[in-house]
């Protein structure tokens, strides 16, 4: 009975009443994973980070030095020495290189002994790709918050917004030229174009193509760019190593797929749709900066349970855009954009944005609402959310926190309820049949959830 439970009818499968043999294959199915995506010099910049043994890494900056040019023999300072002296001054930032991926791997020997494939070398293979991974959304999801956040707190950031219909490419180098504006302030005449990357999400590379690279250049620059995919005539795409698929106005442009997007939405507690509007950016690497702490090698030990392998990996990092040089990033939105902090703030009618943070997602608290109700009430229970939400939504058009605060904010008094709690629950009355009914829940560590339902 046992080996019954363990394995499958030695009959299945069966055609017609006459089992069918079957083989097991020699090769196991791979994941696929783009590389990395941004490296050192290109949309990021590491090296301030060479030496990451410690939890933090703190970069010097030299303030700019300010002097006033002044004329000799003028009426107002114009003696043969200033009237003042400057002092020079320094600040400094800090990288904390805490986020870790160090869950062991186990390879039981019998599996290993059942299967005529390499799995050590499959398991290590996925290990590297899920670095990959999350260093590609940890640098999306810094980006993103440093700007949204800073643009939220109505301080001027970098965005161009992007109609549909309008040229794709227009938008690029409109973006492209808002680096060249620097941030005088930290003392940054123009990012330099040296260390500039684009990156775009997959599911606008089309638009790229057709509202804006082929319409330029006559036919055979587009009968070129057509049969290569690239976007630049003579480039040679990498869109599975690092999603490189040619230049745009002298800037490398990598499509990023939309798993690193999910993840990067996982680091900030939002939904995936909220990142959906972000539609790619032009980042300086000179206001980026990763570090990255990987083991020489992965320490591999005998299973503590029986016979079997237990591979340890640890691999840790760290992102951040520095502080005062947001504007080394340069979004394109849809043009129906709204940050989604602003939209929390209004929703939930918070004092600031103290608390939002990129953490990781494994590291986030997991509020798991559940909604009941019927006809004339809906009850919300989260016992881990501090603050809860409820709007009826008229047409079931509402899949992000951007798009629920402006129906919120724009739905009757009787249509919406909004409670501070903890632990408890929320209910909102009149909810007619057929009324689809969307809770946005708010954690004490700033993530958030949408769920909905359909009352019958």
């Amino acid at each position: 009975m046992a080996n019954e439970q363990l394995l499958s009818d030695f009959k299945a499968p069966t055609i017609n009443g006459v089992a069918a043999q079957r083989v097991l294959s020699n090769q196991v199915v791979e994941n696929v994973y783009q590389g990395l995506i941004e490296s050192d010099g290109k949309g990021v910049t590491t090296r301030f980070s060479y030496d990451v043994s410690g939890a933090e890494i703190r970069i010097n900056r030299v303030k700019p030095v300010k002097q006033f040019a002044r004329r000799l023999g003028a009426a107002v300072n114009g003696g043969n020495f200033p009237i003042s002296a400057y002092e020079g001054e320094t600040d400094s930032f800090g990288l904390r290189v805490l986020d870790v991926l160090d869950t062991p791997i186990d390879l039981p020997r019998v599996t290993k002994e059942m299967l005529p494939v390499d799995l050590a070398a499959a398991y290590i293979k996925s290990y590297t790709d899920q670095v990959n991974a999350y260093l590609n959304a940890v640098t999306l999801a810094g980006k993103f918050y440093a700007t949204t956040l800073k643009e939220a707190k109505g301080e001027e950031v970098n965005i161009t917004k992007y109609t549909s219909g309008d040229s794709l490419l227009d938008a690029i180098i409109d973006a492209n030229s808002l680096l060249d504006a620097g941030v005088k302030e930290m003392g940054v005449a123009m990012f330099p174009t040296r260390d500039r990357c684009f990156t775009i999400q997959t599911r606008y590379e089309s638009i790229l193509l057709t509202k804006g690279i082929l319409t330029i250049g006559g036919a055979n620059y587009g009968y070129d760019i057509a049969k290569s995919g690239a976007v630049s005539a003579g480039a040679a795409p990498r869109k599975e190593e690092d999603g490189y698929i040619g230049d745009i106005v002298g800037v490398p442009c990598h499509i990023v797929a939309p798993l690193y997007y999910d993840l990067a939405a996982s680091y900030l507690g939002l939904t995936e749709k909220d990142l959906e509007q972000a539609i790619g950016c032009v980042s300086s690497g000179f206001a980026n900066v990763r570090g990255i702490a990987a083991v020489d090698q992965i320490k591999v030990i005998d299973h503590p349970d029986g016979q079997g392998t237990r591979f340890q990996p640890l691999t840790r990092w760290g992102f951040t855009v520095l502080p005062g040089y947001e504007k080394g990033n340069s979004f394109i939105v849809k043009d129906d954009y709204v940050s989604p902090y602003a939209g929390l703030k209004s929703v939930f009618g918070l004092s600031d944005y103290t608390l939002f943070d990129v953490i990781p997602g494994g590291s986030r608290i997991s509020i798991g609402a559940v909604l009941s109700g019927a006809v004339g009430s809906i009850t919300v229970t989260a016992p881990k959310a501090s603050k809860i939400a409820v709007v009826v939504d008229a047409d079931g058009s509402i899949d992000s926190i951007a798009k629920f605060a402006s129906a919120y904010a724009s739905a009757a008094t009787s249509a919406k309820s909004n409670a501070v709690v903890s632990g408890a629950a929320t209910s909102l009355s009149g909810i007619k049949s057929g009324s689809i009914v969307k809770v946005l829940c708010l954690a004490a560590d700033g993530t958030c959830e949408l769920s909905s339902t359909t009352i019958a």
